[in-house]
């Protein structure tokens, strides 16, 4: 009874961790096909939702940002908006840089070199290469002594990552220090536990435990981001461990394995003898089917497995009853997009989209990102989106970039930028 309460604390944990992230991916597509129309309408270009923002550009080629609402809070006057964390955005006008909080005009001067958002209403900021922290409100929490300040996990706002004098240590989100600065490397593990690197070896630590017996390791790589579960290394070989919700060490495999990895948002491969296998989460153990590769989406539940006669199927779709199931060729593009191919057509999955497959009649077809695709038919290029609608049409033009909402085209001796309706448009 006792490892079964300690099982399903572990996956309560692991679970909470990965919904919080599909929750919002979740939410950011739903926001972003909410207000498609209405942006296309009021704006010449906005990007996908991220975080409940988007980044929009008027017809003057101004760029602002609209909130969850899509309701304009940073207003269209900026020639750059970069986003730097959740709610923390950059904007730059005539050479002058402005932070924001959401819609908030941070007080922040003109002398910080850069910026970055740590969450909790608390920001990184750097002076002549030395970082410390301050509050949206202007605060100082810790002095301008670190090489480097990094968030410690994208999931849970907890502790602040620094680097001093070549050496890595965490404070809290007061600027409080949790561990000192004199390790290699610190890694998230799970709540308040974590591998740290001294020595060339790691070790895990838990916070408030002591007397525990110290057991090092050669290399330790996370799995299941945030999660309990590690893959460590001994002899150039590998293996799995997990540390459980009492702070207990439980090896799940011994070093016997030239790799391990992560794939896909949750799981994890193992490299066997005649290939790979996908390890069972439930029943801590192996699954019995050998893979010749196995790939996925960083943060996306969808994986690619090989057979042995060289096919590729996907795991965790629906497809549609017609599609095609068996694949020559795979590859990951985005965590949304999927190239998929088979002896006679080249397909485009939107794994955003119900896994809809998107297929084109053309010569050659390469994703340009924001579900563009620039496709070729007779030396000629056009440009079309993921309803097969075409954006440019056929001629002798070429496009050789697109971003943010801009291709750059050129035309004869012309390098020009164009919006989405094919209208000039100068954005220096």
């Amino acid at each position: 009874m006792k490892w079964i309460i300690v099982f399903l604390i572990l996956s309560w944990g692991i679970l909470d961790v990965a919904a919080q992230r599909n929750s919002q991916q979740k939410e950011d597509l739903n926001l972003s096909q909410r207000y498609d129309a209405q942006l296309r309408k009021q704006y010449s270009h906005h990007k996908p939702y991220k975080n409940s923002f988007a980044i929009v550009r008027d017809k003057n080629c101004k760029i602002g940002v609209v909130d969850h609402q899509a309701k304009e809070i940073i207003p269209c006057v900026y020639d750059q908006i970069e986003q730097l964390g959740k709610d923390l955005f950059r904007a730059k006008k005539n050479n002058q840089v402005e932070y924001y909080w959401g819609s908030q005009v941070l007080p922040l001067g003109q002398h910080y070199g850069a910026v970055k958002g740590m969450g909790n209403n608390v920001m990184a900021v750097e002076v002549d290469k030395r970082w410390g922290l301050v509050t949206t409100q202007g605060k100082g929490i810790a002095l301008m002594q670190y090489l480097e300040i990094e968030s410690f996990s994208e999931i849970e706002e907890t502790y602040i990552k620094v680097k001093k004098g070549g050496k890595w240590g965490l404070l809290d989100y007061e600027g409080k220090s949790i561990l000192p600065t004199m390790y290699d490397d610190i890694l998230p593990i799970y709540s308040n536990s974590f591998a740290v690197k001294q020595n060339g070896q790691y070790e895990l630590i838990t916070r408030g435990t002591k007397g525990k017996p110290k057991v090092y390791y050669q290399n330790i790589k996370l799995l299941n981001e945030y999660g309990s579960k590690l893959a460590f290394e001994k002899d150039g070989l590998w293996g799995l461990l997990e540390l459980n919700a009492e702070s207990e060490v439980i090896t799940l495999l011994e070093p016997k394995y030239k790799e391990i990895k992560q794939v896909g948002n949750v799981e994890v491969a193992i490299k066997v003898e005649e290939g790979w296998q996908l390890w069972n989460h439930s029943e801590n153990n192996l699954q019995e089917e050998v893979y010749k590769d196995i790939l996925g989406a960083p943060k996306d539940e969808v994986l690619a497995v090989q057979k042995k006669d060289d096919s590729w199927t996907l795991q965790n779709v629906d497809f549609n009853s017609d599609d095609p199931t068996e694949f020559t060729s795979v590859q990951c593009l985005t965590d949304a997009y999927w190239r998929l191919e088979t002896k006679e057509q080249v397909f485009f999955m939107n794994a955003e989209n119900n896994f809809q497959l998107i297929s084109f009649e053309y010569e050659k077809v390469d994703y340009l990102g924001d579900h563009f695709f620039l496709v070729n038919k007779d030396g000629l290029e056009a440009v079309m989106d993921n309803a097969n609608n075409m954006i440019f049409k056929f001629s002798d033009q070429k496009i050789e970039s697109y971003d943010q909402g801009l291709f750059k085209v050129r035309r004869e001796n012309q390098v020009l930028l164009l919006d989405r309706q094919g209208r000039v448009v100068n954005c220096d």
